[in-house]
């Protein structure tokens, strides 16, 4: 007996050809019309299309023969060549188009390379040919349920925030009647196929009307997930969706590119300048002493030549504020609030969502600069509730050159520059296009290896860190739970920090004794002197980080380098050498 197909089987098929990153995309052109309109849109194109699905899988089924077969009906045998051409030419472009976005895909997890992992991808769809739907059994049930389960991770992900909404239509204008058309469109894509599926089904009809159904169903599902995005973010473009996305952003924000961090950080604070205390509405800016150069630098500036109040909160041994000092310090006339949401040096992770609490119970505003934390910790800025949050694309892999301002609320801020139009009058300058790109493109990246970052990233740290707390007279400043995982600034007694990074460069180490802003500066570390290290102390800083990319040989070859830089220096210094006993009441 002919062995055929169950209802199931072509259902799963069909929810396959349904979950495609192409749907999700044709969803964002429908934000221009609103959620409500869109939805109509989507659903009506979409029965059209599956109606005329479902009569082309009734005929291929009730004749047991494929699409291309059934055309020769109407068109007879020569006619029937030209469609069976055209639909070579379309499958052809359309399974070269998947197999190479997959291969990118697979790339960002296993870097073989894209043509390496296009030549798997193919070999693996002619298994699959090999096989035949007859024959798939179990792989395809687990195919299809691990893309069930994606999809509703990534349809939590766009919907779930707790400020999803909608709201008003993006991007350029549709007209209702071409987005019914492009709904339509890709159920009928299908229609060269769908014969090819049904003619083996036990049960003919219902097989094409399940067919028909799942796919339509799924179909509207990317649909609404693409569309929800593109309403959710307030963008169409791609690269702004993964940019919103990755940060928690909600359409009501600005997501603002700018050319790195110092930029955004200096915007923020001149801005409020402008905005709150020139004008005599407020007159003080609470930072903390252990911000980097483009806020302490700035904040600096503005206090000496335009006389702007700074206060500076100490932070402790872990290098960690003191909440009841800041509110104790904080004030009505407090404009903003500016401290980091991880430290440069020691990683530590301040509590920025207790720290925003406080500055709008006082009617202050919040910035955070998350230079470290963007990639490394996951950061959603509506729950922290940040007004203003710096980031710079290449601490998180993207081209150097690009970074990004987010506004909440699009909350007014007199520009940093003038004499242009672009984003939306918020910034003028030429957009760095490609790093606009590279930047949603490395935040997607790295959300999507977060737990990486925070399972194995972490190992390697803690090896490097316990290998170094093994040398006599070694410490790390901050607890290993309030850091970000990839980061170690240590005090090595005895040895300058300078004359290490000598030893480290010739061996291609890549370190600094400090703020990589300035990784040879001879002065003393700011961070050691804040978290109450004296002055010797306070040379001996040696600031590691790690990447997503690192590895075990990697840290391996560290740890041996660096004990022996150690050992060197150590030997032929003027004093640890002769009393390395006098160091050791600076243990800690």
């Amino acid at each position: 007996m002919e062995k055929r197909t169950s209802l199931p089987a072509n259902a799963l098929l069909w929810f396959g050809a349904g979950v495609s990153l192409a749907e999700i995309l044709t969803g964002t052109y429908f934000a221009p019309l609103g959620f409500a309109r869109g939805a109509v849109a989507i659903l009506l194109g979409h029965i059209i299309g599956c109606a005329l699905l479902f009569a082309a899988g009734v005929i291929g089924a009730k004749t047991r023969q494929s699409a291309m077969e059934t055309v020769k009906m109407a068109f007879g045998g020569r006619g029937g060549i030209l469609f069976a051409l055209l639909n070579v030419l379309q499958l052809v472009g359309w399974t070269s188009i998947m197999i190479y976005d997959g291969a990118l895909a697979a790339g960002g997890i296993m870097g073989l390379g894209h043509w390496v992992w296009c030549l798997v991808i193919g070999c693996l769809i002619v298994l699959w040919i090999r096989m035949g739907i007859l024959r798939i059994g179990f792989a395809h049930i687990a195919a299809m349920c691990g893309l069930f389960f994606l999809t509703m991770l990534l349809c939590g992900a766009i919907f779930g925030a707790e400020h999803a909404a909608s709201t008003p239509a993006v991007g350029e204008g549709m007209q209702f009647a071409m987005a019914l058309e492009l709904s339509i469109a890709m159920p009928l894509s299908w229609l060269p196929l769908i014969s090819d599926y049904t003619r083996e089904a036990e049960r003919p009809v219902a097989a094409a009307a399940v067919s028909a159904f799942t796919y339509g169903l799924v179909s509207c599902w990317m649909y609404f997930i693409g569309m929800g995005a593109a309403i959710l973010t307030g963008q169409s473009d791609i690269a702004q969706i993964m940019l919103h996305a990755g940060l928690g952003a909600a359409d009501a924000d600005d997501i603002v590119i700018t050319s790195c961090a110092t930029e955004s950080n200096n915007w923020v604070l001149k801005g409020i300048y402008y905005d709150k205390i020139l004008t005599g509405e407020k007159d003080n800016i609470v930072i903390s002493s252990v911000e980097h150069p483009a806020i302490s630098a700035t904040c600096a500036f503005l206090e000496k030549i335009c006389g702007v109040k700074v206060t500076r909160l100490g932070v402790d041994k872990n290098g960690q504020i003191d909440l009841d000092e800041l509110a104790e310090k904080i004030n009505d006339k407090t404009a903003l609030v500016s401290v980091m949401w991880a430290n440069n040096e020691t990683g530590t992770i301040f509590p920025v969502k207790k720290i925003a609490q406080i500055a709008h119970e006082h009617g202050a505003l919040y910035h955070a600069d998350a230079v470290q934390a963007i990639g490394k910790i996951k950061v959603n800025v509506r729950d922290a509730d940040v007004d203003f949050l710096s980031l710079s694309g290449h601490k998180f892999h993207a081209p150097k050159g690009v970074g990004a301002l987010y506004i909440k609320d699009s909350k007014p801020l007199t520009s940093l520059l003038h004499g242009g139009e672009h984003m939306g009058g918020r910034r003028s300058g030429t957009l760095n296009v490609a790093g606009i790109v590279g930047l949603g493109k490395a935040l997607e990246l790295a959300n999507k290896f977060m737990d990486f970052e925070r399972t194995q990233v972490s190992r390697l740290r803690d090896k490097l860190e316990d290998a170094l707390l093994q040398i006599s007279n070694v410490s790390v400043v901050g607890d290993r739970s309030i850091r970000v995982p990839n980061t170690i600034l240590a005090s090595i007694q005895g040895v300058e920090g300078e004359a290490m990074l000598w030893d480290l460069n010739k061996a291609g180490i890549a370190a600094s004794t400090g703020s990589a802003c300035a990784s040879e500066a001879l002065e003393n570390n700011p961070i050691m002197e804040a978290i109450g290290a004296d002055k010797e102390l306070a040379h001996t800083a040696l600031r590691l980080s790690l990447s997503r990319f690192t590895t075990e040989a990697e840290i391996d070859y560290a740890i041996e380098h660096i004990s022996k830089a150690i050992a060197r220096l150590r030997g032929i210094s003027s004093t640890f050498a002769y009393a390395p006993q006098g160091y050791e009441k600076n243990k800690g």
